[in-house]
């Protein structure tokens, strides 16, 4: 009995695999090109935005893979958030009840910011 659940499970491992053979030949950057929600994303110039929940800030995923953080309140040149593991940004989004923290997704996963407008530099 133990061999026939054994042989079982090898058939539904094997047909999984060859369902989903097409999903392990895509790279990252096809992936995120066909299941992301904007049309054209590759060639588009902000990847993804959010609007600050309480403060007039604004957060934008641009091509280059950077987050430009702008004050809508003010004129000021805005904040450029870069890092080497920021990459293929495909969305963000502020915390609803942080006043400074912004959740990024990645190639790599979820970096989190720490942001204060007020200082040049910024953590994640």
């Amino acid at each position: 009995m133990v061999s026939w659940v054994l042989a079982g499970r090898r058939w539904a491992d094997a047909a999984f695999t060859k369902l989903l053979a097409h999903k392990s030949t895509l790279t990252a950057k096809e992936m995120v090109t066909q299941l992301s929600p904007i049309p054209d994303w590759e060639n588009s110039p902000v990847r993804a935005m959010d609007l600050h929940p309480r403060l007039p800030y604004i957060a934008l995923a641009r091509q280059d893979d950077a987050i430009e953080i702008r004050d809508l309140s003010g004129m000021e040149p805005g904040i450029v958030l870069r890092d080497r593991d920021q990459s293929l940004v495909t969305c963000l989004q502020w915390a609803p009840h942080a006043n400074s923290l912004l959740a990024v997704g990645s190639k790599v996963g979820v970096l989190l910011w720490f942001v204060d407008p007020s200082q040049p530099a910024c953590r994640y």
